[in-house]
């Protein structure tokens, strides 16, 4: 899929992103081959590391990191966070700018806004630290076999999550070495997790497990996700008592993950919806969507992939009716279906039925 394909919402993050990049009092360098008693102003004066950076930079100035591995920082104001890759195509990266240790929020970034764009990280936790109410933006990075985000206690205001790659596996390891989880989402206001493909995770990709008002995951790419078939996890596993108002899983692509979507707690009172998804190539030993919660789930509107035909003959309501409640375990409303699984938006990332497809199918009662 081409990671340059994005929709209007991201279009519009991002203008808003480079409008706060436009108001930056200023940019600091940080290069390999720089020194720290440069003042870092530009490239040929650069800093060597970016807390050198963050010492000298004002709150909303860009600190621009060149090809190579830094460690990271503790960011104390709000900040841009820039890596060599920052305005290319994902997948057509050049040399990256690799972070070796966590970027973490330290107390006195309340309220603050941090941007990181064009970065990649390996096996180390990537971001961390309580802030109050920081607004955070992680846009176009790579994070191959780094260890979870874990967001509960760090009181973030919100989380904006798009246009990254977050795979399990570090390079070159073998499928057997993926890492458990990429994100453990609990104790931010709103979260919006969008245009990402995520793959390679032995457990839950993405784990919802705290307190939140809003929780958007959309638009995602899921493939090998819960590998190691645990049937306490799923790609993505959801924990929804504390979701305050909103938790939807939408028009994301699901493609061989054992249990793509994994529901539990109390649902009643918000909206709670598993909708204009596809499932493709799950293991049959589990099933595609599980819910435990005593309210039914609104699990409408998803492609299950199953066959529509037996010998060339079409198969009654009924069948595909009971082969689609083999799939969906628990409390679930499941009808109406979209039994054809054409994707719209071609290779633009997540999954948009077209629009004969959309709904149109009624589970036989």
């Amino acid at each position: 899929m081409n990671m340059a394909m994005v929709r209007p919402l991201i279009l519009i993050a991002l203008a808003l992103t480079f409008s706060f990049n436009a108001l930056a009092q200023g940019t600091v360098y940080v290069r390999a081959a720089g020194s720290d008693s440069n003042d870092g102003t530009t490239e040929s004066s650069a800093k060597k590391t970016i807390q050198a950076a963050v010492k000298v930079a004002q709150s909303g100035d860009i600190i621009d990191v060149g090809p190579g591995s830094f460690a990271g920082a503790s960011l104390d104001k709000g900040l841009v966070l820039q890596g060599s890759n920052a305005n290319y195509d994902i997948a057509r990266w050049d040399v990256p700018t690799v972070i070796t240790s966590t970027v973490s929020l330290d107390s006195k970034a309340a309220g603050a806004s941090v941007t990181l764009i064009g970065l990649q990280f390996g096996g180390i936790t990537p971001l961390a630290g309580r802030a109050e109410n920081a607004m955070i933006t992680i846009y176009n990075c790579k994070f191959i076999g780094s260890k979870p985000i874990i967001t509960s206690g760090t009181n973030w205001a919100e989380l904006f999550f798009t246009a990254s790659i977050l795979d399990g596996k570090p390079e070159g390891a073998k499928q057997d070495a993926a890492t458990a989880t990429a994100l453990v989402l609990g104790d931010v206001g709103v979260v919006v997790f969008r245009e990402n493909v995520i793959r390679n995770y032995a457990k839950s990709a993405i784990d919802v497990a705290g307190s939140g008002q809003i929780v958007r995951i959309s638009y995602n790419e899921f493939s090998l996700c819960n590998s190691s078939v645990d049937v306490a996890h799923a790609a993505v596993r959801i924990e929804a008592s504390a979701i305050q108002e909103e938790m939807t899983v939408e028009n994301c692509l699901f493609t061989s993950c054992a249990t793509s979507v994994s529901v539990a707690g109390t649902i009643s009172g918000k909206t709670v919806s598993v909708q204009r998804n596809s499932f493709l190539r799950s293991p049959a030993v589990t099933p595609v969507i599980r819910c435990t919660s005593p309210t039914a789930l609104n699990a409408t509107c998803n492609a299950f992939n199953i066959p529509t035909k037996e010998k060339g003959q079409p198969l009654s309501k009924q069948a595909i009716s009971a082969a689609i409640t083999k799939l969906a375990t628990g409390n679930i409303s499941t009808s109406p279906t979209n039994i054809g699984a054409t994707d719209k938006d071609g290779t633009s990332i997540g999954y948009e039925p077209i629009a004969e497809e959309a709904c149109a199918f009624e589970l036989a009662k």
